[in-house]
């Protein structure tokens, strides 16, 4: 195959609605469920790619599942075949920095351009990182078809198939090690909280970690029920504001960077800058804002009716 150029396309299947992870699974064999599901997304996600699709949450959406995969590999870590998980988890990485650097870019020209298609910056500066998300992403269809991805989901394979030889002598309860994985993520994320007046890096340090929170009890939403949806939704809010205050601030630093090498003069420069102030001051507004955000979701009773739905699995 050419490099840059896309097989032949091919339908991929439906995704199955869910892992289908029971109270009754081993951990080992939740874990296999849930990774085969996920891994599942990703590969229909590459398959659209390479077949020329163009929308971008289609790159939006694997990473998604790249990222849940990886979430496995984290949450099970005690339970899944250690040599294989390590080998596969060291290219996964790889595939989830490449469809970062152009969701980045994806998300970056989407602000410049404005949420009704009118440019507020100029059109030059919007050509820039039109060229760079086009190199990003052509370099991703590269990747996609070519040998390491293939390589990619052959160590996925061989993961599976090494946890699934074990799954039939695996004991125990996933209802059992859930709330003990629950509670660790839990904790982790609320180690830091966001204090009176957050910096930025606070910030972000926050989403990182209710990030992993949020995969974690994904991994155990189907026996959780109502508490575990409940408190999922409401995490997601709090995902999203500080998704924005950071969307905010990448956006008014890549900005600078191109002012500082490439330089725009007249009205071109003063629109650049006045794009810069107004994205510096959403995020500063954001993290303002956020505390008394956090606080609510903090006092809402959500989480301590997560750790009861998993104190009764």
């Amino acid at each position: 195959m050419i490099a840059g150029t896309a097989p032949p396309a091919r339908t991929p299947a439906a995704a199955p609605p869910g892992p289908g992870v029971t109270s009754d699974d081993s951990p080992l064999q939740a874990a296999c469920r849930i990774a085969r599901h996920h891994l599942h997304r990703m590969s229909r996600h590459a398959d659209a790619l390479r077949a020329g699709a163009t929308d971008a949450e289609e790159v939006h959406d694997m990473r998604v599942a790249t990222r849940r995969v990886r979430a496995v590999l984290s949450v099970f870590q005690r339970t899944l075949p250690k040599r294989a998980a390590r080998s596969f988890e060291r290219r996964l990485g790889s595939a989830t920095r490449r469809l970062g650097r152009v969701r980045d870019l994806d998300v970056l020209i989407a602000g410049l351009v404005g949420p009704e298609g009118g440019c507020p910056v100029d059109a030059a500066v919007v050509e820039h990182f039109t060229r760079r998300q086009a190199r990003a992403r052509l370099r991703l269809l590269r990747w996609l078809g070519g040998p390491k991805f293939e390589d990619l989901e052959r160590h996925a394979e061989g993961l599976c198939a090494a946890a699934e030889e074990s799954v039939e002598g695996a004991e125990g309860r996933v209802a059992l090690e859930a709330p003990v994985l629950l509670f660790e993520a839990l904790a982790e994320a609320r180690s830091i909280p966001p204090g009176a007046r957050p910096t930025l890096d606070d910030l972000h340090g926050l989403r990182i970690r209710l990030k992993r929170l949020r995969y974690t009890v994904e991994c155990f939403k189907e026996i959780l029920g109502d508490p575990g949806a409940g408190f999922l939704a409401a995490l997601r809010e709090q995902q999203d504001a500080l998704g924005a205050i950071q969307d905010a601030r990448m956006a008014a630093d890549r900005v600078e960077e191109y002012l500082r090498r490439h330089g725009e003069e007249g009205d071109a420069g003063a629109s650049l800058i006045a794009f810069v102030r107004r994205r510096r001051h959403e995020a500063a507004s954001g993290a303002r804002a956020f505390p008394a955000r956090w606080r609510a979701f903090e006092t809402s009773g959500l989480r301590e009716r997560l750790a009861m739905a998993a104190a009764g699995l």
